[in-house]
C-alpha cells in the first residue's frame, strides 16, 4: 500500500519495478495498483527536486463518491449532475513546500446534466482538466 497525502486515498495491491536511492528518491515503472475500487497504472520518478507520480485509470462517478476530496459534495448533487465512467490521467508533483495535482479527461462515457455548453451525452467528449495546488 502507498499513501500519497495529496490524493487522500491509498494505492493498494501495489506492484511494479521499484528502485530507491538517497540521491534520486523513489522510482517506479510498470506501476499497477487499485484506487477507489478500480485499477490504475503509472510511474514514479524524480524530476529536479520534485517527486512526480503519473497515474491513469478509468473510474465511474459511483466510484469517485468514495474519494475524500469530494466529501463536501452532497451525493444527491453528484447524482443529479453526472452519470457514467471515463478514463483519466493524473500527475501528482511533490516538491519542497508545494504539492500539485493535475487531472485530465475527455469525459467520454460520462453524461453531464449541466447548463449550456457544458451539458453533454455520455458518447460525446469534452476535454477537461483540473489543477490544484496544496501547501
Amino acid at each position: 500500500q502507498l499513501q500519497i497525502p495529496p490524493l487522500q486515498t491509498p494505492l493498494t495491491n501495489l506492484t511494479g519495478d521499484f528502485e530507491f536511492d538517497l540521491q534520486q528518491g523513489l522510482k517506479a515503472r510498470n506501476l499497477k495498483a487499485d484506487a477507489l475500487g478500480g485499477p490504475v497504472t503509472g510511474s514514479i520518478e524524480q524530476v529536479s527536486d520534485e517527486q512526480r507520480i503519473q497515474l491513469s485509470g478509468r473510474h465511474s462517478i459511483d466510484q469517485l463518491r468514495a474519494w475524500p476530496l469530494l466529501d463536501d459534495l452532497p451525493d444527491d448533487l453528484l447524482d443529479s449532475l453526472a452519470k457514467g465512467a471515463a478514463e483519466w490521467r493524473a500527475a501528482v508533483t511533490l516538491g519542497a513546500g508545494q504539492q500539485r495535482i493535475e487531472v485530465s479527461s475527455n469525459l467520454q462515457g460520462i453524461a453531464l446534466n449541466l447548463p449550456g455548453p457544458l451539458a453533454k451525452p455520455a458518447d460525446r467528449s469534452l476535454p477537461s482538466s483540473l489543477m490544484a495546488t496544496l501547501g
